[in-house]
């Protein structure tokens, strides 16, 4: 896996930690460096994934993985949105804490092929 940075028109580069292209679709892994993660910054990452990971003109994410020391209650409470939405990949949220880490929303939602 390696790390990937898409830019914007506006010269903004948004990175993926890793990224990593399967037969099912791409496997992406974001770390979110920040103090703590928002739900704004969960869409971000979902729309960024969405329109620039794609197999002819269908998002092609099998899953993302979004790892940070700490989710507001917003992205918390707001998570179920992102997955109603079939546009978006199946989305993972695990929080990194000083022993490890620990699942807080796991999607069991697969991309439909």
């Amino acid at each position: 896996m390696h790390p990937t940075e898409i830019s914007d028109r506006k010269g903004n580069v948004y990175t993926f930690d890793a990224a990593e292209k399967t037969k099912e679709g791409y496997f992406l892994i974001k770390y979110f460096s920040k103090d703590s993660v928002n739900f704004e910054d969960l869409e971000e990452c979902a729309k960024i994934a969405k329109n620039n990971f794609k197999k002819r003109t269908e998002v092609f994410v099998m899953r993302i993985v979004c790892l940070a020391k700490n989710f507001d209650d917003d992205a918390l409470s707001e998570y179920k949105k992102l997955l109603k939405n079939k546009g978006n990949p199946p989305l993972d949220l695990i929080l990194v804490t000083e022993n490890g880490y620990t699942p807080l929303k796991i999607s069991e939602r697969l991309m439909d092929r």
